[in-house]
């Protein structure tokens, strides 16, 4: 899609997207989902489903139960709420906030500022000029 409004519901599906200039929302149960963004917003409400995420200039509301992730940002604020999720996050010039519950945590940023409220998890974190 290019320069799009998208609404995705989808149950036990496969899904594949490449979006330009487009407004993202996304509700998902028991799917495998990459995505590549580039300018573009997004909101991502998922249960059991394993993500790949990599974007450029967007800003990014992600709640996720219950799923891997997988998150390659560039220039974007990031907002994160997840139970029960290990997650690998690697981030450049990105402000991010992320509140989990009984989750594990790699996390590799430069030059971001980072807001973390966790409880129950291991916790990883490797930052270059970061608050």
């Amino acid at each position: 899609m290019k320069s799009g409004n998208q609404f995705i519901d989808m149950t036990n599906g496969n899904q594949f997207i490449d979006m330009t200039n487009a407004n993202q929302f996304i509700a998902m149960k028991s799917g495998n989902q990459f995505i590549a963004m580039t300018n573009g917003n997004q909101f991502i409400a998922r249960t059991n489903g394993n993500q790949f995420i990599a974007m450029k200039s967007g800003n990014q509301f992600i709640a996720m139960t219950n799923g891997n992730q997988f998150i390659a940002m560039t220039s974007g604020d990031q907002f994160i709420a997840i139970k029960s999720v290990n997650q690998f996050i690697t981030m450049t010039s990105a402000n991010q906030f992320i509140a989990m519950t009984n989750g594990n945590q790699f996390i590799a940023m430069k030059s971001g500022n980072q807001y973390i409220a966790m409880a129950s998890e291991n916790q990883f974190i490797a930052m270059t000029n970061g608050n």
